[in-house]
């Protein structure tokens, strides 16, 4: 698990979790077909060994989840350090790029990539800001749409303007 967590592509990582979930079922998929009442025919190890693929069982999906999230706060901090290059950029020029490539090197060394898809963030100038995204965990571009919009979406973005709230049933 901890080898999967250290891969350094998020598609390998996934890859690694995939197999490991695969492997985990099908270790723990036998209790010893006599159901609840076949504990008290099992020995102390062989009640520990079934607790602990119990465990494992609930264990390893719950650490995907966690990665999950580890990998969303992090795309998160990529598009915000874009997103003040971006300012900063406006700062200098008037306007935002028309792409993200005219940050670099001046304003940042590198461009983030999406973590999710392995490739650009989507950045799209609109006529009074911009909408930047990444393509999210479950890896479908919404269109830059974030679990607060209608439809729903899972795209880690940054919009600017920032759009006023609708206004729920006034």
């Amino acid at each position: 698990m901890v080898d999967a967590c250290r891969r350094p592509e998020r598609g390998d990582r996934k890859r690694e979790w995939d197999r490991i979930i695969s492997e985990v079922k099908d270790a723990t998929q036998d209790f010893g077909g006599l159901g609840f009442l076949g504990n008290y025919f099992l020995s102390k190890e062989e009640r520990g060994e079934q607790i602990a693929a119990i465990l494992l069982r609930m264990l390893v999906p719950a650490l995907v989840k966690v990665q999950d999230a580890a990998e969303r706060r992090s795309q998160i901090q990529s598009n915000l350090q874009v997103a003040v290059a971006l300012a900063a950029y406006r700062a200098d020029h008037g306007r935002f790029p028309e792409s993200l490539d005219a940050l670099s090197p001046k304003y940042l060394e590198k461009i983030p990539g999406d973590l999710f898809s392995g490739k650009p963030l989507i950045y799209r100038v609109t006529e009074d800001g911009y909408l930047l995204y990444s393509v999210g965990v479950n890896e479908i571009d919404e269109e830059g749409r974030w679990t607060n919009d209608e439809p729903r979406g899972d795209d880690p973005r940054i919009r600017i303007p920032v759009r006023e709230p609708r206004a729920s049933g006034r």
